[in-house]
C-alpha cells in the first residue's frame, strides 16, 4: 500500500475510530439496499435518504475526530487521491454557490446537504478502504443486492414483497423489490452486477461465488425490463471485455448473444418491439416513455441559466410552468399530464441545475474514474477489481444517466459512489 507520507505513519487498520468507521461505511451503505417504511408517501426512496444522511452526519462526525487527533495521517492519506478529492471538493462548493443564487432557495438547501452528504460518504469509504486489508467492503453492499434480485423474481412469480399494489397495476410495476419501482431496480442491479463481475474477475481462485451473484443480478435485472439498464448493462460489459481482452470480436459476439436473449424472452421482445415501432411511426414520445417533455424543459431551463443553472432542486418547481411554455410549440407534449419532479436524464438535469461548470463537474468525475483502468497497479486482488471496474462503471453510468436520474436516488448514488471510491482507494495502492 502507498506510503502514507514521508516520515509520517498511517492511522492503524485496528485503531478503534477507524473500526467504527470502517463499519459504519459498510454496513450503513449495504443497509440503504433493504430499508424501507411502510406510510402512505414514499415507503422506499425517503426513509434511504434519511438513512444515507445520517450516515454521512456520522461519518463527518468521525473524521473530524480524526483530523484533530491525526490531522497529518488522514491529510497523507488522502494526497494520493487530490484529483478524485478535488472534483469532489469541487461539487460541494458548486453546489453551495448555485444554491445562493437558486431561483429558489428553499428547494436547493436539501439538494445541497444531499451532494455534502454523498462527499462526505465518499471520503469516508476512500479512507477506509486505504487502510483496509481485505475485499469485505466491497463484498458487503452485494449482500443486499442479493436479497433485492430474489424478491425481484419472486415477484416476478407472483409474490407481492414488501409493497402493495393496486389490483390493476401491470405485472411489470409489480417488480419493485425494495427499491420502489421497476426502474430504480434495474439501475440497482445494474449497478451491482459490474463489480460482480469484476470481483469474479479480480478474485481467480474464487471466482464461481461472484459469478453466480452476478449471473443472479443479470437475471433480476432481466425482470425488470428496464430498458435503459440493459443497455447500460450492455454497455459496460462491452467495456470490460474489450478492457480486458483486448479482442473487439468477442465484445461483438457477447453483444450478439444480449440481442439473442432480448429476442428470446417475451416480454422483453414486445418491449423491444413497441419501442422499435414508436421510432419508425416517428412517435418519440412513444418511444421514450412520454418523457420528451421532461427532457425538452431541462433543456429550456439550462438555455435561460447556461450559467450558473436554476439551483439545485429546482427542476420539479420549474417543470410545469415551462412545459406548458413548449406545450405552444409542440403540441404533441399535451399527450402527458404528468408534472415530472425529475428530468430521468442526469445529464440534461445537471445543466439546468448547475449550469455548465456543474456539467464538467459531473463529466470530469466519470472521466477521473474511468482512467483509473488505465493506472498501472499492483497484481492483487483489490488492484485487479479497480483495474476492471473503474470504467465500465463509469461508461455504463454515463449511458444510465441518459435515461435516469440515479444521482438523485440514495439507493443507487449510494452504490455508484461506493465503488467509485473503492476504484479511486485500491487502483492508487502503487
Amino acid at each position: 500500500m502507498t506510503g502514507a507520507g514521508a516520515g509520517v505513519p498511517a492511522p492503524r487498520p485496528d485503531d478503534w475510530l477507524f473500526r467504527i468507521l470502517w463499519l459504519l461505511v459498510a454496513v450503513a451503505t449495504s443497509f440503504i439496499g433493504v430499508v424501507y417504511q411502510r406510510n402512505n408517501i414514499d415507503s422506499f426512496r425517503i426513509v434511504k435518504l434519511a438513512l444515507y444522511e445520517a450516515e454521512a452526519i456520522v461519518c463527518l462526525a468521525l473524521i473530524l475526530i480524526l483530523l484533530l487527533w491525526r490531522k497529518q495521517e488522514v491529510f497523507a492519506l488522502l494526497r494520493p487521491h487530490r484529483l478524485p478529492m478535488a472534483i469532489v471538493a469541487a461539487a460541494v462548493l458548486w453546489t453551495g454557490i448555485t444554491s445562493l443564487t437558486s431561483s429558489n432557495r428553499t428547494l436547493s438547501v436539501p439538494a445541497m446537504i444531499w451532494v455534502a452528504s454523498c462527499a462526505v460518504v465518499f471520503t469516508a469509504t476512500l479512507l477506509v478502504a486505504r487502510l483496509g486489508r481485505g475485499s469485505a467492503i466491497a463484498i458487503l453492499p452485494l449482500i443486499a443486492a442479493t436479497i433485492n434480485a430474489l424478491f425481484a423474481i419472486a415477484q416476478r412469480a407472483g409474490w407481492s414483497g414488501p409493497a402493495t399494489f393496486n389490483p390493476l397495476t401491470p405485472d411489470r410495476y409489480r417488480i419493485s423489490a425494495i427499491i420502489g419501482n421497476p426502474n430504480d431496480l434495474g439501475v440497482y442491479l445494474f449497478l451491482c452486477a459490474v463489480p460482480a463481475l469484476a470481483l469474479a474477475v479480480a478474485a481467480r481462485g474464487r471466482r464461481q461465488i461472484f459469478n453466480a451473484l452476478a449471473a443472479l443480478f443479470v437475471i433480476a435485472l432481466l425482470v425488470t425490463q428496464t430498458a435503459s439498464a440493459l443497455i447500460a448493462f450492455s454497455a459496460a460489459m462491452l467495456i470490460m471485455i474489450v478492457l480486458l481482452t483486448r479482442r473487439v470480436r468477442v465484445a461483438a459476439a457477447v453483444l450478439a448473444a444480449a440481442a439473442l436473449v432480448v429476442i428470446a424472452i417475451a416480454p422483453l421482445r414486445n418491449r423491444a418491439l413497441s419501442i422499435a415501432g414508436d421510432v419508425r411511426r416517428g412517435s418519440l414520445m412513444a418511444a421514450t416513455s412520454y418523457r420528451l417533455p421532461a427532457y425538452a424543459v431541462a433543456w429550456r431551463i439550462f438555455l435561460d441559466h447556461p450559467l450558473v443553472g436554476s439551483g439545485p432542486g429546482t427542476y420539479g418547481w420549474w417543470y410545469l410552468s415551462e412545459k406548458m411554455r413548449l406545450d405552444h410549440v409542440h403540441p404533441e407534449f399535451e399527450l402527458t399530464a404528468e408534472n415530472f419532479g425529475e428530468a430521468h436524464n442526469d445529464h440534461l438535469q445537471t445543466l439546468a441545475v448547475s449550469g455548465i461548470p456543474g456539467y464538467l463537474i459531473f463529466a470530469g468525475a466519470l472521466i477521473t474514474l474511468g482512467a483509473l483502468s488505465f493506472r498501472r497497479t499492483d497484481d492483487d486482488l483489490r488492484s485487479r477489481f479497480a483495474h476492471a471496474v473503474a470504467l465500465p462503471l463509469a461508461g455504463g453510468f454515463a449511458v444510465v444517466t441518459l435515461a435516469q436520474f440515479p444521482l438523485e436516488l440514495a439507493s443507487t448514488a449510494s452504490i455508484a459512489i461506493h465503488f467509485a471510491a473503492l476504484g479511486c482507494a485500491w487502483a492508487g495502492e502503487r
